[in-house]
């Protein structure tokens, strides 16, 4: 049984760093690589994403992780499916509540019952069903492959996801 090996890394990487670093990560064995979302200390993660897709053939590209704070549910959605895409179904979504990226901007994680929320919205949508979010119904007309979702939690709620 292989398995599998996890990378975070875009903390403070430049987009040519990035470009060189992951496939440096495919040949020692990662089977995905992760771009967390902190605003106010790295570049965008699916820039990162994308860049990371585009050097490599087989590792996982993914957020580790975003939150529904500096992105709206459907922009994670299609942001992820259009890297899914690009990568030929390699795309993955991580999900928290924010802890240090939402805090260092001076505001508070996101409850767990909206995390649960996004991740719901995140799994509909991306499977090509009409999906719901804040009283807010969409649907997109292209996107159709789900895409595996981790959901990073700490704390007593956690099991709440």
């Amino acid at each position: 049984m292989k398995m599998e090996q996890h990378l975070i890394t875009g903390r403070s990487e430049s987009m040519d760093e990035i470009a060189e670093l992951a496939p440096l990560a495919e040949e020692s064995g990662f089977t995905h690589i992760g771009f967390p979302d902190q605003p106010a200390l790295n570049r965008d993660p699916f820039l990162m994403m994308a860049v990371a897709a585009q050097a490599t053939s087989h590792i996982r590209v993914g957020t580790g992780i975003v939150t529904p704070f500096t992105y709206h549910p459907v922009v994670i959605a299609n942001a992820s499916a259009t890297v899914d895409e690009l990568s030929n179904g390699r795309a993955f979504v991580g999900l928290g509540v924010g802890g240090a990226a939402v805090m260092s901007m001076g505001l508070k994680p996101r409850p767990v019952a909206e995390l649960r929320e996004t991740a719901q919205f995140v799994k509909k949508f991306m499977a090509g069903e009409e999906a719901e979010y804040k009283g807010g119904r969409m649907y997109s007309d292209w996107i159709r492959n789900p895409v595996p979702l981790y959901v990073a939690v700490d704390g007593p709620k956690g099991h709440q996801v």
